[in-house]
């Protein structure tokens, strides 16, 4: 089985604690549209929201990766350039504050 695990981190920022934005980075306050990647073949997992250390927080998204989808991007940079950014700036716009997007992992 193949997956893409999607990983943004956002750095808080004073007066803002950890914990609100934590909560504010969570998939209940900020829910990520996974229609259009159905289409493709990518299966929603996972989505899970983590603070690190006192100021980072760490929003990651997982996807099973089917056939179709495999057969329509064959190479991992093909697979990768579908998730590239593809929820970052949905989470900046949401959080008012900068989110960086890991490259895409797949597995």
């Amino acid at each position: 089985m193949t997956t893409a695990t999607l990983i943004y981190t956002t750095t808080v920022q004073a007066p803002n604690s950890q914990a609100d934005v934590a909560a504010a980075m969570d998939s209940g306050s900020i829910p990520l549209d996974s229609s259009f990647l159905a289409t493709l073949g990518a299966v929603f997992v996972s989505d899970a929201t983590a603070t690190s250390g006192t100021t980072a927080v760490t929003r990651t998204v997982v996807y099973t990766l089917t056939a179709a989808f495999l057969a329509a991007f064959p190479t991992v940079a093909a697979q990768k350039s579908v998730f590239f950014n593809y929820f970052k700036y949905t989470l900046a716009s949401a959080l008012v504050s900068d989110v960086v997007a890991t490259d895409p992992e797949i597995v």
